[in-house]
């Protein structure tokens, strides 16, 4: 069987007046079939494709810098049975998603502002209320945030809220260091926004590691996410040697002495299991 890799484009180029100049969405399918492209690596193809318009249009550049969004969608392995309207439908998510992205960045029509400080973050009711049930109660009933049209944040880091609401823009999370993730975990929980929540929960499972694994429990066990709870519980039964004298072990068993107990009990059936086995 040949597999196959499907990549979606999109992207604009802008000039400098920072106004779109050119805009283009395509698809490309890479299999084995292709002389440039095998299912394994992707090399370069050996041609340029042309912009069309640009050479017939003078415009500057600001310090020499040409300025190009966009993004990236990979598919590995897509299947062959897909349809030109597939292709099509995900051609047409993949813009709308960008222009998502761009309503949000832009502050079109905004019309509620959150409040951190001096600092400010524009958004739109309708759509912080579709992806969220506390925004939804927040604006529909007759709250304080509602009447003035501005929310004050205060438990909140406004780099950890701007890549909260990008996410409920676009659906996707920007940043996966883990204290970025952390924060956004907790943020999501707190604003019930199930699947950033589950997206992070999925995200801080690959994180787990002897020096991060009792801060993850922390939170895991704050949230009430059983199964991340489990499997940083498990890590430390087969691990502990390395996760107890690392400084978040000790950060734990300060801050939720109980969690620190209910660990340590798991340890030791683990390790009296493990014994048993042996004889």
């Amino acid at each position: 069987n040949k597999c196959e890799v499907k990549a979606s484009f999109f992207f604009e180029v802008l000039n400098s007046s920072e106004l779109i100049y050119y805009k283009e969405s395509f698809e490309r399918v890479f299999s084995q079939a292709h002389p440039e492209f095998y299912c394994d690596y992707v090399k370069r193809p050996g041609r340029i494709a042309r912009l069309a318009g640009v050479r017939e249009v003078w415009f500057s550049l600001p310090d020499d810098k040409l300025t190009i969004r966009g993004n990236v969608i990979i598919e590995d392995c897509c299947p062959k049975t897909k349809t030109e309207k597939d292709l099509n439908a995900t051609m047409n998510v993949t813009e709308l998603l960008y222009d998502f992205r761009e309503l949000y960045k832009n502050n079109l029509f905004s019309d509620v502002v959150f409040v951190f400080g001096s600092e400010k973050i524009y958004s739109h009711k309708n759509v912080l209320s579709t992806r969220s049930p506390v925004f939804k109660k927040m604006f529909e009933h007759d709250m304080l945030e509602s009447k003035l049209n501005t929310v004050k944040i205060t438990d909140i880091e406004k780099r950890i809220f701007d890549y909260f609401l990008l996410y409920l823009y676009t659906g996707i999370m920007e940043n996966n260091e883990l204290d970025t993730v952390l924060s956004l975990y907790s943020t999501a929980d707190k604003y019930q926004v199930t699947t950033l929540f589950q997206t992070c929960s999925n995200t801080l499972q690959s994180y787990i590691s002897d020096k991060t694994v009792s801060s993850i429990l922390l939170y895991a066990d704050l949230h009430s996410d059983e199964l991340l709870k489990e499997k940083a519980v498990l890590f430390i039964c087969e691990k502990f040697e390395l996760v107890e004298g690392s400084p978040g072990w000790y950060s734990l068993i300060d801050k939720n002495p109980s969690l620190g107990s209910y660990v340590l009990t798991a340890v030791s059936l683990s390790i009296i299991s493990e014994r048993k086995k042996v004889f």
